[in-house]
């Protein structure tokens, strides 16, 4: 009986161990090419697997800022170049990951480290900042996403970058590759489970709602796919169905929809609004990029309802079908494009709503606030706006909008979060017309 007993524990022990490996020994390898270091196309987003803390410049051949590049995000879109003074913050470390471009090739050959060190949950942690996160998996194989997102309880999706384009809804983890992730709920840090683990699926309930997906072409090129849905489950400002588009500076381009319904991060990859409708819902799409010589293309899930989406080009209302194709330099002339989501009859009565506006600006509600409020308007042209907001000394406070606006109703949401308490002025611009009123921020 001892003797199986120590057998039994013997196996159990090479088991665990072999699901559950701590400090052993991992080989890194790498080759990794450019094309045209000119193009910001090119860039790509990697990091390295194992318990490491290597300077990047290591892996790197030739003069920095002349045959190659780094870069990392700081959670807000805005992007830190490699420099003598900065390269101390370009070490590559469990879970981090960095933009990288080079003339010659990045190579990393059977170099030795150790794996990182398990938790007691059979998952390493990587750290998290607020907002976009450049993050990579820390293990040398790869890790089924959706386990990631069942053990950190989170709706987001994975983004990784390849020729000018942003991928989504990527099923795993792949080693070496570089993936945006943003962090909706502040966490600080990401437990990324062992691949070894195995996490029972939850149960996935069934679409209960409409939805389009709208892809941006270039050639025989997807560059980027944005969802459009209705759902019992939505509501009009951010919610988990909703998912966040990425900083796409480096995209040949990027189509998303712009919700005026939140003040901060607004740029959605998929957007879905409350179903049933009560009136017209209106999508603001946005391009961002090259639009010569690209379409889009709307195609439908299977449950998507007819007669709901509708493209919106001044008093003009088009229906949306599957596999409907148009012209992106023609529909995104101005920049945008609006997609009303509706029955017919409430497309009806929108399109009564905009005939002819009167170029207005409205009281914003709630006021006086604390901290954010609601400005409606309306332009009976269309044209360059503008939208600022001054305080009772007339100096400029922050510009809510600057771009084209088609003609007819809009709105836009003022987050005054960082503003002392006081009077303050918001003025509008349109093709060369001018409207001004008064709002109180009390704190």
């Amino acid at each position: 009986m001892k003797t199986s007993l120590k057998y039994i524990i013997l196996l159990f022990l090479f088991t665990f161990c072999q699901i559950l490996p701590q400090g052993n020994a991992i080989y890194l390898n790498l080759s990794l090419r450019f094309q045209d270091i000119t193009k910001t196309s090119q860039y790509r987003m990697i990091g390295l697997p194992g318990d490491i803390d290597l300077p990047l410049a290591r892996f790197m051949t030739g003069t920095p800022n002349k045959d190659w590049t780094a870069f990392y995000d700081d959670g807000e879109g805005m992007y830190t170049a490699w420099t003598s003074t900065s390269s101390g913050n370009f070490y590559y470390k469990p879970g981090q990951a960095y933009w990288v471009i080079s003339k010659y090739p990045i190579i990393v050959d059977s170099l030795e480290a150790n794996a990182v060190t398990l938790q007691n949950d059979s998952a390493y942690s990587i750290p998290l900042k607020p907002g976009w996160n450049m993050i990579t998996s820390p293990f040398i194989e790869p890790v089924n996403y959706e386990y990631v997102r069942q053990l950190n309880n989170i709706p987001d999706n994975l983004y990784y970058f390849r020729d000018g384009r942003f991928y989504t809804y990527s099923l795993s983890m792949e080693p070496y590759l570089g993936y945006y992730l943003y962090n909706r709920f502040n966490l600080q840090s990401l437990k990324i489970p062992h691949p070894g683990k195995k996490i029972p699926q939850q149960k996935i309930s069934g679409i209960d709602h409409n939805f389009i997906s709208i892809s941006l072409i270039k050639g025989a090129d997807t560059l980027s796919t944005l969802i459009l849905g209705l759902s019992e489950n939505a509501s009009n400002g951010i919610d988990e169905l909703d998912q966040f588009m990425p900083p796409g500076s480096f995209c040949d381009g990027v189509i998303y929809s712009e919700n005026l319904n939140t003040a901060k991060q607004n740029k959605l990859a998929a957007d879905f609004r409350p179903y049933p409708v009560n009136s017209a819902g209106n999508f603001k799409l946005n391009f961002n990029g090259s639009i010569s010589e690209s379409k889009v293309v709307f195609d439908f899930s299977d449950n998507t309802e007819t007669n709901y989406f509708y493209i919106s080009r001044g008093s003009s209302y088009e229906p949306v079908y599957d596999q409907l194709t148009i012209e992106s330099d023609f529909y995104f002339s101005s920049g945008t494009l609006n997609i009303l989501a509706g029955t017919k009859e409430q497309i009806e009565s929108q399109k009564a709503l905009n005939a002819v506006p009167d170029f207005r600006l409205e009281q914003n509600y709630p006021n006086p606030f604390n901290p954010s409020t609601t400005i409606d308007f309306a332009l009976t042209k269309s044209g360059q706006t503008k939208l600022q907001v001054f305080d009772i000394k007339g100096a400029l406070v922050k510009t809510l909008l600057d771009r084209f606006l088609d003609s007819g109703p809009h709105e836009i949401l003022f987050d005054a979060e960082n503003l002392a308490s006081g009077i303050y002025y918001y003025r509008l611009t349109n093709n060369s017309r001018i409207l001004t009123k008064k709002m109180a921020l009390l704190r």
